[in-house]
């Protein structure tokens, strides 16, 4: 049963979570000199206090009106983040693809863009373009959406009879 002083409860918990999150959200921000780790990787910072929040949360939920609630919450949490993560993990499972296909260090061309492939990671990948010192970053769900072709080593003009034969278009 549900009563006014587990409800009280649960907001004070969740009062405290959040002063807790704000508290520690300021101490990183300003103990932190320029070009430090957390300054730098201020996305990581940002993640463990929304996961502290996150929690805090649900278990201001679960003091203040039980376990049948807060395990809703918890659903919705987790439908949500569904939601939100699924174009990056478009583009994770497309560089689990790309990566198993070893195209580091071949040339490819997508659209009028030419050059080598230096790296493929999870999200995105790296090229080289051809007669430039540019680095270009594609996302790979970009490139699995978008028809590129593999160059043959040692072909410079794609209209010649060797690149007909070795050229494969994905």
């Amino acid at each position: 049963m549900i009563s006014i002083e587990s409800i009280l409860g649960g907001l004070g918990i969740f009062i405290g979570s959040c002063l807790l999150v704000f508290g520690l959200f300021e101490a990183f921000k300003s103990c932190q000199p320029k070009g430090g780790f957390f300054t730098r990787h201020s996305h990581i910072v940002q993640l463990l206090l929304s996961v502290l929040f996150i929690v805090g949360l649900i278990f201001s939920t679960y003091v203040g009106f039980g376990l049948q609630m807060a395990g809703s919450l918890l659903s919705g949490i987790g439908l949500a983040l569904g939601f939100a993560l699924q174009p990056i993990m478009k583009k994770v499972v497309s560089g689990i693809v790309f990566d198993s296909t070893r195209l580091t260090g071949k040339i490819i061309q997508i659209g009028e863009m030419r050059g080598t492939v230096t790296s493929v990671g999870l999200v995105h990948t790296w090229i080289h373009e051809e007669g430039t010192n540019n680095k270009i970053c594609l996302h790979n769900d970009y490139i699995d959406k978008t028809p590129f072709k593999l160059i043959p080593a040692g072909v410079s003009d794609l209209s010649s009879p060797d690149a007909d034969m070795n050229l494969k278009l994905w």
